[in-house]
């Protein structure tokens, strides 16, 4: 027997509310798995077997313990996070973490590989349990689904690869039951995100940077708040890091949350209203650009050779020593 086409995104509206790929939820609902109860999507699409599992309940989608209501543009915190710490096999990676990310501004969590970024911000949408300490997430807007979403973009891109970017933005269409948009309204939308010359393309055939921009446009259209982003920029070509800056930007004067990890000091200075900075799992710095590089001047830091005031003050607030020889020295050595 022929195995059945793909259905359209229609078909998908017979079923109930499935679980998207980019929104994560807190730790008392998990991550959905698929169980014996769900409904399983399966066909093909150009010769490839394409299945999508979708949950027979809504209630995977049930509000969080930890989230209430706050207007864009307000005081109050988007994150709290309080004394938090994690351990492994007995090792401690993130030590007693205490800070506040705000609306309305872009807060870069800032630090090298292997600083404990990634896991920090696993843990505050549910994809990890702390070891100790709290941390809370106050959603802005109204009390409906697709507010009351956090839009996490981890560094790995979570595409549905059989489905083009059109698709995805009509399938969370019809997760959060938003309506669909007008034809001219969602071809507008998606130049906004530079996606229109790309939205009847799979998403399997897109570059990194547009699956970056897919994932960023489908938190965008399902009304996030609080976007989470991963290392977004890295192993984006400088056009690449140029548009998506922007967007992080617009995002930004529209009063929502931004927080974005970084290993990267230039992107860092470029986009960032707030810093927090990470050293081996410990929180060293806390505060404004201008502030950052006040603790560098301070510290005696003097800026020398292609140095930037921002990798000095780096070198300040982790007691790394920057004395070591430059390779730029080098440049003309014969071996």
């Amino acid at each position: 027997m022929e195995a059945p086409q793909f259905p359209h995104v229609a078909l998908i509206l017979l079923f109930a509310i499935p679980l998207f790929a980019f929104v994560y939820f807190s730790p008392r609902v998990a991550p959905f798995a698929g169980g014996s109860d769900d409904i399983r999507v399966t066909g093909k699409r150009q010769g490839q077997s394409i299945k999508l599992l979708i949950p027979r309940s809504g209630k995977v989608l049930a509000s969080r313990d930890n989230a209430v209501a706050a207007p864009l543009n307000s005081p109050v915190r988007a994150i709290e996070i309080r004394a938090l710490r994690k351990n492994y096999d007995g090792h401690e990676v993130l030590h007693d973490i205490t800070v506040n990310v705000g609306y309305g501004a872009i807060t870069c969590l800032l630090g090298p590989n292997g600083a404990g970024k990634t896991t920090l911000m696993r843990i505050l949408v549910g994809h990890e349990a702390m070891s100790a300490g709290a941390a809370s997430i106050s959603l802005a807007g109204t009390e409906t689904l697709a507010d009351r979403a956090v839009g996490y973009i981890p560094d790995s891109s979570l595409v549905y690869p059989l489905l083009t970017v059109r698709e995805h933005l009509r399938l969370v269409e019809a997760v959060y039951g938003l309506g669909r948009f007008s034809r001219a309204r969602e071809e507008r939308f998606l130049e906004a995100l530079g996606l229109d010359e790309h939205a009847d393309v799979l998403a399997s055939k897109l570059s990194k940077g547009l699956k970056k921009r897919l994932m960023l446009a489908c938190a965008v259209r399902q009304g996030a708040r609080v976007l989470i982003l991963d290392e977004p920029f890295d192993g984006l070509d400088p056009a690449g890091q140029e548009m998506l800056m922007s967007l992080v930007e617009q995002l930004r004067d529209q009063g929502r949350c931004m927080l974005v990890s970084t290993h990267r000091l230039d992107i860092a200075e470029r986009v960032a209203d707030e810093l927090i900075v990470l050293d081996h799992g410990t929180l060293v710095f806390s505060g404004t650009p201008a502030q950052f590089v006040r603790i560098g001047q301070a510290a005696g830091r003097q800026v020398s050779g292609d140095q930037t005031a921002f990798e000095a003050a780096f070198a300040a607030v982790s007691n790394r020593n920057e004395s070591r020889p430059r390779l730029h020295e080098f440049g003309g050595m014969a071996p």
